[in-house]
């Protein structure tokens, strides 16, 4: 359990804003309201920069990554807007227009290996899952388990019964939500990118001087393993292992 509890504050950690993050705009409302002005005129690329802009200053949302992602996707850049939408489903994992969109970018690989074998059913939640869900699902039912069975201690008969079965409950879900703060350390250890450029080379080793072992269709996802250089180590979905340059992929 001191492991779960040093999960949760890690998670905690990761969720805080970093130092020297951008200034957000003087009026981010305004700004918004002329990235949405530029979507409309027809200058996408103009749009998305301005909603990236907003995104990198630390203002954040399903609605603004999910806008940004439609804006990439019209400027011809579908890797960008992948990683935009994978965003707004971090954020709303019920999104199903982000998820459709998804789907419609990786529709002509998804069928073939490696990207045709799903991913774990854990993996795939804590990716759809925030630090701060995560340490919530731990938590709230962690001080439920503890306030059930002082409950427990005072009562008699059905009273006593009813509080053991909802201390047993909250243990479940306790344990349950230990899990996924476990699985979203491993998602921070091992986090997820995408390619944001078509034909990106899978090399065997962080060096340009070697031999493509496959080209990577943009939009797809990976999982960054290690930074090495300008190179970074990245697991497909299948399993298979190599390193691409840093500024093939964007890490989530």
């Amino acid at each position: 359990m001191t492991a779960l509890l040093c999960a949760l504050a890690q998670a905690a950690l990761l969720a805080a804003p970093a130092d020297g993050a951008p200034t957000p705009p003087a009026d981010p409302a305004a700004a918004f309201r002329e990235a949405h002005a530029r979507y409309l005129a027809g200058d996408f690329e103009g749009a998305a920069l301005r909603y990236q802009a907003l995104a990198d200053a630390g203002l954040t949302g399903a609605a603004l990554h999910y806008d940004l992602g439609n804006a990439w996707f019209r400027a011809g850049r579908p890797g960008r807007a992948a990683a935009a939408w994978e965003r707004a489903l971090r954020l709303d994992p019920g999104d199903a227009e982000a998820e459709a969109n998804l789907r419609l970018v990786r529709r002509a690989y998804a069928a073939r290996p490696p990207w045709s074998r799903p991913e774990p059913l854990a993996e795939r939640i804590a990716a759809r899952v925030s630090d701060l869900a995560a340490a919530l699902a731990f938590a709230l039912p962690w001080l439920g388990l503890w306030a059930a069975l002082a409950l427990r201690l005072g009562a008699r008969g059905a009273r006593r019964t009813l509080a053991s079965a909802l201390a047993a409950l909250c243990a479940l879900l306790a344990l349950g939500g230990g899990l996924l703060v476990a699985a979203r350390a491993r998602e921070q250890r091992a986090p997820r990118a995408v390619v944001v450029v078509p034909g990106a080379p899978l090399l065997e080793a962080p060096s340009d001087a070697l031999r493509a072992t496959l080209e990577l269709p943009e939009a797809a996802p990976l999982r960054a393993l290690a930074a090495e250089g300008d190179y970074l180590r990245v697991r497909l979905p299948g399993g298979v292992e190599g390193f691409v340059r840093k500024a093939d992929v964007e890490l989530l």
